[in-house]
């Protein structure tokens, strides 16, 4: 009867479960990361098509200036503490132009040129880079809000 000895695991084997429980930790908490990075996406995405529309409603009143356009998306964004970082607002006009005509939103721009019973687009665009948990992670989001609303007549 040939001799055989039973295998046991001693030293060869002592750090394996050390070394596996490393690797599937780090895949974990990639997952558990990426869950909550994309999660907070979707936050700043709800946040700027909110400043999207608080602009919208603002501009599509009779009377309303850029100015006041300019102070409803940066209140709305300062709310959420998005105020500090960069951002870009655009406005388009679509009057004789089924396009549209697509202004930045500035200072002194005149909203009469939509024309009552005209459609008035707002849209706020921010870099997600700029939010990221992680600096450069995922920076080729860029998250913008659009709001087309139909701009209100002066007749009663």
């Amino acid at each position: 009867m040939p001799w055989s000895r039973k295998w046991t695991p001693k030293g060869g084997e002592r750090g394996a479960a050390a070394v596996e429980f490393a690797i599937v930790l780090w895949i974990l908490l990639s997952i558990i990361f990426a869950i909550i990075e994309f999660g907070r996406i979707m936050a700043y995405k709800n946040m700027v098509t909110s400043a999207a529309r608080e602009g919208a409603r603002t501009a599509i009143l009779p009377g309303a200036s850029a100015d006041d356009v300019i102070d409803k998306i940066v209140d709305v964004l300062k709310g959420a503490d998005m105020d500090k970082r960069p951002y870009e607002m655009y406005i388009t006009f679509y009057n004789s132009n089924p396009n549209g005509v697509i202004y930045e939103l500035a200072s002194g721009l005149d909203l009469s040129a939509a024309g009552g019973g005209n459609p008035v687009t707002i849209t706020v665009r921010i870099n997600f880079s700029d939010y990221a948990l992680v600096p450069g992670f995922m920076d080729w989001i860029v998250l913008d809000g659009t709001v087309t609303m139909r701009k209100e007549n002066m007749t009663g």
